[in-house]
């Protein structure tokens, strides 16, 4: 599923064409909750180890590249945030208006919002994420 889109069919978004699937391998429920879940899609351009195309929200990155910064998001779609040249200022806001989706740098680490709902992702050393 393209990025900043909504699927309107199931399996298949009628918009960009690309079939794909979600579920919930398992929940743990408590205070934290964890829960693991994947996703499948064919525009997805990731390849972990339960094969290509799938993902799972863990294993999202958010890397400095020549254009900016790339995320690869929770359903294997890639994201770019445009930076200035030069170091990034603290405070600094990133956009992807295509995405729905802002990153700001906040000293050593950049928080991922999307503008669709309320979940944050947090990078530090622009790898790993938390929410």
């Amino acid at each position: 599923m393209s990025a900043g889109r909504i699927p309107v069919g199931y399996p298949v978004d009628l918009v960009s064409g690309a079939m794909f699937t979600a579920g919930t391998d398992f929940r743990v429920p408590g205070w934290l909750e964890l829960r693991w879940r994947h996703h499948y899609s064919t525009f997805a351009t990731s390849d972990i180890s339960s094969g290509p195309r799938w993902t799972v929200p863990y294993f999202m990155t958010l890397e400095p590249r020549s254009e900016g910064y790339m995320l690869s998001g929770a359903h294997g779609e890639d994201v770019t945030f445009a930076a200035p040249r030069g170091p990034l200022r603290l405070g600094a806001v990133l956009l992807n208006p295509g995405a729905n989706m802002e990153s700001r740098c906040n000293g050593w680490q950049f928080v991922v919002l999307p503008w669709h709902g309320p979940t944050r992702r947090r990078f530090t050393s622009a790898t790993s994420w938390s929410e």
